[in-house]
């Protein structure tokens, strides 16, 4: 008998994304109109120039301006906690070695994962459609309710290793990271405007827009998930690293037109947005990174970055990112968020996008992540 093939929907013409940010169903669902025309600011009139890159300078002329001013706060306000505990609140020095994060899959878990794709093509499902009830793993779901576990009540983080990419052709492949991942967080979110499910971090031959990869970023959270999985289909070919710090919940914001109601940030905003990066920068850890790897990261707790890499012929960095949603484990959210979260995860109005390769046109590549990780 021939062997069945997986496929995914087919990737239509790359059209312009549909202009409303959102769908007219999210609008009255959250009545979205009426609560924008009611906000009121009465905010700055100037802000703080500040980039999504640190400026270091212009963060220690912010310091020396602040100790020039005088009367700083010696405390925290009422009500703060002087201290935090729990196990979000690490050290670098609590993790020896990578094993206390690192769920290495055995030679039975790979075996088990081989039977699931082959139960899953058996269904003649499309690709997309994987889940863990379509991708049973037994075994290996009890050790992935551990990392799930870990992820959204522990550490915050977790990376499942040893899957070769070479083992399975490309949408075999990505069947196996959906299937696997599904046990971490079912729900799958559209990443931008255009509804892409599947965004390549990678360099795509644009000099000008390829910049950005050549230098170090800061740290950040990504927009709307709580759970950041990132599958590492290739390395680079060196300074391949990510780093992640002591949780936080700030990421670096750019300068540039913010939506209606939302101000700008003063000075001493710029300051302290700038004081988590240099402090996270000071007691981050280096996670080591191999192709096959499955990384996830509690978005709402963990922030993360990574360093300039470089290519070379043969060895091209390559990570497929997803945003998952776990609604049973996801930290308890506030109205406005559920509006972000029900547009990334809930929104059937817009098209689904399954990008299992890099969307290109006349050889060009076309869409690819940021500088995420």
């Amino acid at each position: 008998m021939a062997p069945v093939e997986v496929s995914f929907p087919p990737v239509t013409e790359f059209r312009v994304a549909p202009e409303a940010y959102y769908s007219s169903g999210l609008r009255a669902r959250f009545i979205h109109d009426a609560e924008r025309t009611a906000v009121k600011t009465n905010s700055p009139t100037t802000y703080a120039r500040i980039g999504y890159d640190v400026d270091e300078v212009a963060y220690k002329k912010r310091v020396q301006a602040s100790l020039a001013a005088g009367n700083l706060p010696t405390t925290v306000p009422a009500g703060w906690p002087t201290g935090l505990s729990g196990p979000l609140v690490w050290r670098t020095g609590d993790f020896p070695d990578e094993e206390e994060y690192v769920y290495h899959l055995t030679k039975e878990d790979k075996a088990e994962i081989f039977k699931a794709l082959e139960i899953f093509k058996g269904l003649g499902l499309e690709g997309h459609e994987v889940s863990q009830k379509t991708f049973p793993l037994s075994s290996l779901g009890r050790e992935l309710e551990n990392v799930r576990n870990s992820v959204y009540e522990g550490r915050g983080f977790a990376i499942v290793r040893g899957l070769d990419p070479d083992a399975y052709n490309v949408e075999d492949l990505t069947v196996v990271y959906l299937g696997i991942s599904s046990y971490i967080g079912e729900r799958r979110g559209k990443q931008d405007q255009r509804g892409s499910m599947l965004m390549h971090v990678i360099k795509r031959g644009d000099q000008e827009r390829d910049v950005q990869f050549s230098e170090d970023k800061p740290f950040h959270t990504d927009t709307v998930t709580d759970c950041l999985c990132l599958f590492t289909r290739n390395l680079s070919e060196k300074a391949d690293a990510a780093f992640l710090p002591p949780p936080g919940r700030l990421g670096h914001l750019p300068f540039e037109k913010r939506s209606p109601g939302i101000p700008g940030l003063t000075e001493a905003q710029a300051e302290a947005l700038d004081m988590v990066h240099f402090v996270a920068r000071k007691h981050e850890i280096k996670p080591r990174i191999e192709r096959g790897d499955l990384r996830f990261i509690n978005n709402m707790a963990v922030l993360h970055r990574r360093e300039a890499f470089e290519n070379s012929v043969n060895n091209a960095r390559h990570l497929i990112r997803i945003w998952l949603n776990n609604e049973q484990m996801c930290w308890k959210l506030p109205r406005h968020l559920q509006l972000s979260w029900a547009r990334i995860f809930d929104d059937d109005e817009r098209e689904e996008h399954w990008d299992i390769e890099p969307p290109r046109k006349d050889g060009k590549i076309l869409r690819v992540a940021g500088s995420c990780d």
